[in-house]
């Protein structure tokens, strides 16, 4: 048997018996081509396990367009990323490959000139760039979550007569579903806005990290970086929250033993847990819309959120009520671990040469100022947003299936985004 030497082309994967024809599910962009070929078998290519490790339906394929089109357009043409213009994807089988676009080597000095000056505005003015970033995020998902999809009237309310109003609900629902695809391009452009240069800002120390201390751990640097009170955290703190309520109002034997969340919220509403309830139901928005989809949060519309899944985050607080029954803590040690932040960087600032101290500093200053959004990010725009938009899809599919558009409202996600225009 020959020894392989080299990894498998992109164009050697055949489809499984049955698959045969699966291009015509995708969009032509993400497809190999005999065009693209001689160019394709000159890049290494791996399949995206982290965002995509399933097979996609066509319509989910305007997740990874979102990223694909904003990576490049913030790397290549706003910041200058030196090394690097973005990533490219082909889909092969349902499945995402992807592979990185490098810079022209006799461009990296210009393009690091441009992306210091760029970067460095950003850098010196992050704390108000970022509360901007979250106003404005936070402001497209309230328009989304104000959509509503409904099928269309045998006849319109007299209200769009008398308000002259002069459209249609069905106009509606073509501006709605085309709004709510922009706002999600848009919302992965504010994404990139400030994702990439915070990597770049951490790993910039971490470089630093690695040549000053060679024997330090990865582990030990991202302690030294890591924040703590961000909204990341947010949602399992409000899970130890209801757990300690539920004790504190003698709910906890009943919250136990549900067998599922909602026979346990109609058991409780009427049995004097109604505030609990309640309170679970105002928590849950948003800080249930947790996304539940494996791989990277928001990269697949079949998969539910704790908001639409209960028994999910439920579980948890049975665990978490168990544990004060039990008399553990289980509130995160958020002293501790800020003190043993500070004595890992102090022992490290020691070993350091009194003049490569400030420059230390300076790197975690930024790099710690920087994490905040690096965490954040992911539950503003691949839970919030990709939940919400993921939710009004299929409040979308609901609509259109009984006019007949198709069969089932499972179907509208064997459409591209476009053919769901159309129909």
């Amino acid at each position: 048997m020959a020894t392989r030497t080299r990894f498998p082309s992109l164009y050697d994967v055949t489809a499984p018996e049955g698959a045969e024809g699966w291009e015509e599910l995708y969009n032509w962009y993400h497809l190999r081509g005999e065009e693209r070929r001689a160019s394709d078998e000159q890049r290494f290519w791996f399949q995206d396990r982290l965002h995509h490790p399933e097979v996609m339906h066509p319509y989910d394929e305007i997740q990874c367009e979102c990223w694909w089109q904003g990576l490049g357009a913030f790397n290549t043409r706003i910041f200058a990323m030196p090394p690097a213009y973005g990533i490219d994807q082909r889909v092969v089988n349902g499945y995402l490959y992807i592979s990185p676009i490098p810079a022209p080597p006799e461009d990296l000095e210009a393009r690091a000139a441009a992306f210091g000056e760029r970067a460095g505005h950003y850098y010196d003015n992050w704390d108000a760039i970022y509360e901007e970033w979250k106003v404005k995020t936070v402001d497209r998902l309230e328009q989304m979550k104000a959509m509503r999809f409904a099928p269309l009237p045998a006849l319109e309310e007299l209200e769009v007569v008398t308000s002259h109003r002069g459209s249609s609900s069905g106009y509606q629902m073509i501006e709605d579903y085309s709004r709510m695809v922009l706002i999600m391009y848009e919302t992965y452009q504010f994404h990139f806005e400030l994702l990439n240069i915070g990597y770049a800002a951490y790993l910039t120390f971490f470089a630093f990290c690695k040549q000053a201390f060679p024997d330090i751990s990865d582990q030990a640097i991202a302690r030294m970086v890591g924040g703590l009170h961000v909204d990341l955290y947010r949602p399992d703190d409000e899970l130890k929250r209801l757990a300690k309520a539920a004790v504190e109002q003698g709910l906890a034997d009943e919250v136990r033993g549900a067998e599922s969340a909602e026979a346990l919220f109609a058991s409780l509403r009427s049995n004097g847990g109604k505030a609990w309830v309640e309170d679970w139901e105002r928590t849950a928005d948003p800080w249930f819309l947790i996304d539940t989809a494996p791989g990277h949060p928001g990269g697949y519309g079949h998969y539910g959120t704790w908001a639409s899944e209960p028994d999910i985050p439920l579980g948890a607080v049975k665990e978490y009520i168990a544990a004060l029954l039990n008399g553990d803590e289980i509130d995160r040690p958020t002293a501790h671990v800020l003190a043993e932040r500070e004595r890992i960087t102090g022992e490290y600032r020691e070993l350091l040469a009194e003049e490569d101290a400030p420059a230390f500093d300076e790197m975690l200053a930024l790099a710690r100022k920087v994490f905040v959004y690096i965490e954040e990010h992911v539950i503003y725009i691949e839970h919030w947003m990709w939940a919400t938009f993921w939710a009004k899809s299929h409040e979308l599919s609901r609509a259109l299936a009984p006019m007949g558009a198709f069969d089932e409202p499972g179907d509208m996600f064997f459409l591209r985004r476009t053919e769901v225009m159309e129909s």
